[in-house]
């Protein structure tokens, strides 16, 4: 058995966002596995909004303004310590866990503080295996994405293979370190079946 923490930004579990099943999808496929699961989402989380058979549910994500940034010079003094909180929060939080899925935090240009954060704390958190979780094509080139500078243990997911090497590529790193695992989607969730049906 595995502690599997999934990071979010979430502040509530929207359904009509597709990230949101993807990553209630992972959770529960993990948990029926036997795996340890928690989902990390912002501290000022509506818990009003957690689905039926949802547990772990760690609102500890410091909050803050999105900005969509295209580089870590761009950092304004808010999002500068907005970095600093998060890597204390994860570094506090996440020490007992064997792997992370981190959710486009280390991809969009909106989660940047986050991505930033995660990869400070991640140099104190050598013991767990991370998996970044990118959503979308990569079409331009960032300057935080350099994988190969975060630490042997982390890996960039990638949802198809067609575009693995472009992935690859943009995260100036070779397909050794990319995962292609597809979105799984449970059709008992997708339809909204009940036991009856």
């Amino acid at each position: 058995m595995e502690r599997i923490a999934i990071l979010t930004i979430f502040q509530d579990f929207n359904p009509g966002y597709s990230l949101s099943g993807i990553v209630l999808d992972q959770y529960r496929m993990l948990k029926e596995y036997g795996h340890h699961v928690s989902i990390f989402t912002c501290e000022r989380f509506n818990e009003s909004t957690i689905p039926s058979g949802i547990v772990n549910v760690e609102n500890k994500i410091p909050f803050g303004h999105l900005v969509d940034y295209h580089s870590q010079d761009q950092l304004s003094d808010e999002h500068k310590g907005l970095v600093q909180k998060t890597a204390i929060v994860l570094e506090q939080y996440l020490k007992n866990y064997d792997v992370v899925f981190a959710h486009d935090w280390t991809f969009q240009g909106w989660n940047l503080p986050y991505g930033l954060g995660l990869i400070q704390a991640a140099r104190k958190l050598s013991h767990i295996r991370f998996f970044h979780w990118i959503h979308s094509i990569p079409s331009r080139h960032s300057d935080w994405w350099r994988i190969d500078k975060w630490g042997y243990n982390h890996r960039i997911v990638y949802p198809n293979r067609t575009d693995a090497i472009q992935v690859a590529e943009q995260f100036r790193t070779n397909l050794s370190k990319i995962r292609i695992i597809h979105h799984i989607k449970d059709l008992r969730s997708f339809w909204e079946f009940q036991p009856e049906s």
